[in-house]
């Protein structure tokens, strides 16, 4: 039997390079097939409260400010960039793409390639 399968994720991000830390909201879609194969489309990116996640950033960024003190929130604006000269091992990118600030401090995701939802200046 074939399914779509619709989820909404809240997802946090510390690094543990330096004192930075970001937050999205994530909408993934995926088709279970007959087969038992599993069809995954690129995630919606939340960059800033909207719809569901509007709730929940500014809880999340409150509790983040009291269990690691002074850390700071990374905005997209700055977490999108490209640095010809970075290098991330493992990073996930397009050909031709460099690696973003968003991968150096994060994960190797390629998270700004996603379609984005969200104020780009959100701080």
């Amino acid at each position: 039997m074939e399914a779509a399968v619709y989820t909404r994720e809240t997802v946090l991000h510390v690094s543990v390079l330096a004192p930075f830390y970001t937050l999205c909201g994530l909408d993934k879609i995926a088709l279970n097939l007959e087969s038992d194969k599993r069809i995954e489309f690129d995630p919606i990116l939340y960059i800033s409260p909207q719809e569901i996640y509007e709730k929940w950033f500014p809880l999340i960024r409150s509790k983040i400010a009291t269990t690691y003190e002074g850390y700071q929130f990374t905005p997209y604006s700055i977490l999108k960039e490209r640095v010809s000269t970075l290098s991330v091992s493992g990073a996930k990118i397009r050909k031709g793409q460099d690696a973003s600030v968003f991968q150096a401090l994060f994960t190797t995701e390629d998270v700004t390639n996603y379609k984005m939802v969200g104020d780009y200046l959100y701080e």
